[in-house]
């Protein structure tokens, strides 16, 4: 089985800060979308061995929310770490993306400045709202057409919402990150 191979990912956290996005593919996913929901980023932080007994090991579930696309392909929303360093320690940890029980390979990081000093605290970050954003067939049946249907193309529906033409999702998602999609959502 193939591990997760999650991009866009950071090798710098601050405590708190802005969020930042991770790219699945369908393959990183298993094929099937809903696989993200269960989706968590994961710090851990090994601390020190001596004696056989490690010393300081933690581990943390960073939080993260989603938005799911029809091609089986996701992004999930990450925010920073939380914004008291007593939480977990600053210096050097390991970032995994677990989906569906599977961790990606591990990637070195650093948590805080990387320098001994009182690390500075930022506001937390409020994620966006998860969502599915779906392709539906826009088969329109008219009377001046006589009942036949005529394909004018695919929309996306957006969560529970209404419906946009695919190309124009896909172009302000592309342009604004997602926000155009989240903000239609949540009402903001």
């Amino acid at each position: 089985m193939r591990r997760p191979q999650p991009k866009g990912l950071i090798t710098q956290f601050s405590y708190g800060g802005p969020s930042f996005d991770i790219s699945l593919d369908s393959a990183d996913l298993f094929g099937d979308i809903t696989n993200v929901v269960g989706a968590t980023v994961v710090l851990i932080k090994t601390g020190f061995s001596t004696h056989a007994i490690n010393m300081g090991q933690r581990l943390l579930q960073l939080q993260s929310t989603y938005t799911g696309f029809s091609n089986n392909t996701a992004l999930l929303h990450v925010a920073q770490l939380p914004p008291n360093p007593a939480i977990i320690a600053p210096g050097p940890a390991w970032l995994f993306v677990v989906v569906n029980g599977v961790p990606s390979v591990g990637v070195e990081v650093m948590l805080g400045s990387g320098k001994i000093e009182t690390q500075p605290a930022l506001p937390a970050t409020i994620l966006r709202d998860s969502s599915m954003v779906k392709a539906v067939d826009d088969d329109v049946t008219s009377s001046a057409n006589n009942g036949t249907k005529s394909s004018a193309g695919v929309r996306m529906r957006v969560g529970d919402g209404g419906y946009l033409p695919a190309w124009l999702v896909v172009g302000f998602a592309l342009l604004l990150g997602c926000d155009t999609l989240n903000k239609g959502r949540s009402g903001s």
